[in-house]
């Protein structure tokens, strides 16, 4: 949807999950959530629904989560990601950085 948008990547052969990335330089402050763009849309198969999960290195050593998780099979909009800052200073994204994981349920 942009010139910033990366495409979901494979951590590696079976990863359950496919790698989401930020479409935009953001600063996230501590004890905030920002909605992060990823330029990106998907179609979700009839019968299932899609888990944004936090990245286990973001959670561990910046305090970074994710809210908002769930994205239902009908929505076909762009997919943001709800990033949470529970660390004590400010947590700068750029575009094409690692923020998020996809999981299909």
């Amino acid at each position: 949807m942009s010139d910033n948008a990366c495409l979901p990547t494979s951590g590696s052969e079976f990863a359950a999950s496919k790698d989401l990335y930020s479409a935009a330089f953001v600063k996230i402050p501590p004890n905030a959530h920002l909605l992060i763009p990823t330029d990106i849309a998907i179609m979700i198969p009839t019968g299932h629904y899609a888990c944004i999960a936090p990245r286990s290195g973001l959670a561990l050593k910046q305090s970074i989560d994710v809210a908002a998780r769930v994205i239902d099979e009908d929505y076909q909009g762009p997919i943001r990601i709800v990033l949470v800052n529970n660390g004590s200073s400010n947590y700068s994204i750029s575009p094409s950085d690692h923020i998020a994981q996809l999981i299909l349920k």
